[in-house]
């Protein structure tokens, strides 16, 4: 079967309009697997660094509500505060001591019967760090006598 050259020349021309997208969508894909890698790296080097974001350890619907004024600044200070201490802590701890506290401390501020909001909190506060004082001497002297912690 003979071609004509007018359908010949139409054919190369449509090949070679093929060929420059099947390039373009290689290179695409080059980049995109290029970036995938640097988003790995990232991921891998983010899941390594220890973290403590409240919506992590305390259920969504204790944050769901929105607090305002003073009710607001009061739950940043508290999780600023256990954020830094967090960073020092094992990820279990962080876990369950730090989130409960969190819970408990934005069920109290949210709650409108809760008669003192402020002797509620700082008491939450106080048996928090005593928890997590305990819970870090436990560590520390279980590593120092040689015995394996949970």
């Amino acid at each position: 079967m003979k071609l004509p050259v007018a359908e010949f020349t139409a054919l190369l021309a449509e090949l070679e309009v093929r060929k420059a997208e099947v390039n373009s969508v290689k290179a695409q894909t080059a980049k995109l697997v290029a970036r995938a890698k640097q988003l790995r790296a990232l991921a891998y080097w983010v899941s390594a660094w220890p973290r403590l974001d409240p919506s992590d350890v305390v259920d969504a619907d204790v944050l769901s509500t929105s607090p305002s004024g003073r009710r607001a600044k009061a739950i940043r200070t508290v999780e600023g505060g256990f954020r830094w201490i967090g960073y020092l802590l094992p990820e279990r701890i962080r876990n369950e001591e730090i989130g409960d506290a969190l819970e408990d401390i934005h069920r109290i501020i949210n709650d409108p019967a809760c008669p003192n909001v402020y002797r509620a909190v700082r008491w939450k506060i106080i048996s928090t760090w005593f928890w997590l004082f305990w819970h870090a001497v436990g560590r520390i002297s279980a590593a120092i006598l040689g015995k394996r912690t949970g």
